[in-house]
């Protein structure tokens, strides 16, 4: 039990660090090497590698008193963490169980911050991750992680439909005052060119906003779906946590 402790342990030092446990310690970055070979203490991950490790090696040798289901008991430490764990656990279980999985669009593929969400993607199966970007900078920064994992990269200025992209966006928005010169010029545009991905089924869905403006985002997702036939305004929803229960918020657009 205590060797199955420290292999699990041993493997937890070589997954990213969550943002948590960077901000915890005042790091920008951490990975295995020299000066990282053990988990932080403040690390809420090391309870769910550790515990199913151990539990799973007493059951194999016959010390164990019953057998349990690994992965119930993984659940339920998590839940111990806190009400905010149990939302979340039970949104990225239903993302893996999708069938199939959605295609994730990154706008700020570039960011170091989404490459290692989007590793978090893929590694987890929560969805198919996408990166906007240039692929030699993304690359770079993948080798630097230490990320052990092969992502898609977009580079619209390189993209091979770009021309049927620019055509469907400017017949969405000739009638305001867009030339096709300016579409195949603003097709480009991360924020555009990911909704437009969606848009002509190349991707699930689109995410943005780690480095722009709200408008910057929601301005463009809007001029190329629009709302759904019969409303007419859009809204943002936020998971608010207040005294171990949890509300929805809607802010109308």
């Amino acid at each position: 039990m205590k060797v199955a402790a420290s292999h699990a342990l041993a493997e937890l030092t070589k997954e990213d660090v969550p943002d948590s446990v960077l901000r915890a310690y005042g790091l920008d970055s951490l990975k295995f090497g020299p000066e990282y070979i053990v988990p932080k203490p403040l690390d809420p991950r090391v309870i769910l590698w550790e515990s199913p490790a151990v539990a799973q090696a007493a059951m194999e040798t016959g010390v164990a008193r019953k057998q349990i289901d690994l992965d119930e008991y993984r659940e339920q430490l998590a839940f111990r963490q806190g009400l905010g764990e149990q939302v979340r656990y039970f949104i990225m279980n239903k993302a893996k169980a999708s069938v199939p999985k959605k295609r994730i669009v990154f706008a700020e593929g570039e960011e170091t911050k989404i490459i290692r969400a989007a590793a978090q993607v893929a590694d987890e199966g929560i969805g198919i991750p996408i990166l906007v970007g240039r692929p030699d900078i993304i690359q770079s920064k993948i080798e630097t992680l230490g990320l052990d994992c092969c992502l898609a990269i977009v580079n619209p200025g390189k993209f091979e439909r770009i021309s049927e992209y620019a055509a469907a966006y400017y017949g969405i928005r000739q009638r305001k005052g867009v030339t096709m010169k300016d579409a195949i010029k603003l097709v480009r545009d991360p924020n555009i060119f990911g909704p437009l991905m969606v848009k002509m089924g190349d991707a699930d869905a689109f995410v943005s906003g780690l480095t722009y403006d709200y408008p910057e985002v929601i301005r463009p997702a809007l001029q190329i779906h629009h709302t759904r036939p019969g409303a007419n305004r859009a809204a943002g929803v936020y998971i608010i946590i207040v005294n171990n229960r949890t509300y929805c918020s809607q802010t109308p657009r």
